[in-house]
């Protein structure tokens, strides 16, 4: 039997994840700034938690994405991650992803395609979260200029302008998506 989002929350064991903000604050300073990521949602059934050992540095880059997944119902888990080594970000469902976000770029392509490089080093699967103003044609052309460059990326979860596209690469380099 399959379980319900809440039980898979509710049996992360405390001893090695932080699920209220409360508790995650007196370790991760950058946790602060956002007060609603970690938990439950009632309303949407999705979650964040995260693990005791995930870098607190790279909470301001991950957190803003996680939020709007979180609110579409997805179940995130922050990984634990060691200072130094290459491993990935986050885990949904079964599916482990990688998480960049660009948000002060100058050149928008070349900003997406740098954050993918990075991103094929760790995880198969990316969750490219563009925070800026950006023209959705440099945006999806970028999107496919990265995906013929890095062979390894499958499947990008895209947020942009408060929208979110789940595309594999197969849509991507068929050219079988557009972003309004």
């Amino acid at each position: 039997m399959k379980k319900d989002n809440r039980t898979i929350f509710d049996e992360l064991p405390e001893s090695d994840y932080f699920k209220s903000h409360k508790k995650a604050v007196k370790k991760f300073r950058n946790v602060v700034a956002f007060p609603d990521a970690l938990g439950f949602d009632q309303d949407m059934g999705g979650f964040i938690a995260l693990h005791r050992k995930h870098v607190d540095i790279a909470l301001p880059e991950e957190l803003p994405g996680c939020l709007i997944l979180k609110k579409l119902g997805f179940c995130l888990v922050l990984l634990g991650e060691e200072s130094g080594h290459a491993s990935v970000d986050l885990l949904i469902g079964e599916t482990y992803f990688e998480i960049k976000r660009v948000s002060k770029a100058r050149n928008i392509q070349n900003a997406i395609i740098w954050q993918m490089r990075f991103a094929k080093r760790k995880a198969d699967n990316l969750i490219l979260h563009v925070d800026q103003v950006a023209h959705p044609e440099s945006v999806r052309r970028a999107i496919y200029r990265g995906i013929k460059k890095y062979s390894r990326i499958r499947l990008v979860w895209l947020i942009y302008e408060g929208q979110f596209w789940q595309l594999s690469r197969a849509m991507i380099l068929e050219g079988k998506f557009l972003l309004k």
